[in-house]
């Protein structure tokens, strides 16, 4: 397998779990911490996807921001700088009982609609390159 050949099928890999993700962040019956962290989870890997698809290195982070400034082309990600670290929080501290805050049904929908614009404009990008 080529280099190329292989970054394309781990990118697509990356996808594929990217849209696992958001499909448990959409639905409406999960406790809306769980799908809050599955609507991170979907964005951060949607811009894994993207980077490895450009071949770009990226650190082992959860943190939207950061990854969000390696990006390649500005404007891949769709979300403020504000919307990426809310969005963050939604997996590292807020989901836990005690330690952030209680996420409510109306979070869980902001966090998912973040969530699908991020995949969404990740997999746009990806099929241009192709």
């Amino acid at each position: 397998m080529s280099d190329e050949s292989e970054r394309l099928a781990i990118t697509d890999e990356w996808m594929s779990i990217a849209e696992s993700d958001l499909s448990a962040a959409q639905h409406p019956d999960l406790h809306p911490g769980i799908r809050c962290y599955h609507a991170q989870q979907a964005a951060e890997k949607a811009m894994k996807a993207t980077l490895v698809r450009d071949a770009t290195d990226f650190p082992k982070t959860h943190h939207l921001d950061r990854l969000s400034a390696l990006l390649s082309v500005p404007g891949i990600v769709v979300a403020t700088k504000d919307d990426l670290e809310w969005l963050t929080r939604c997996a590292t501290t807020d989901r836990y009982p005690g330690v952030g805050r209680d996420l409510s049904a109306l979070d869980a929908d902001r966090a998912a609609t973040l969530a699908q614009s991020i995949v969404d404009a990740a997999r746009a990008y990806i099929e241009r390159q192709a």
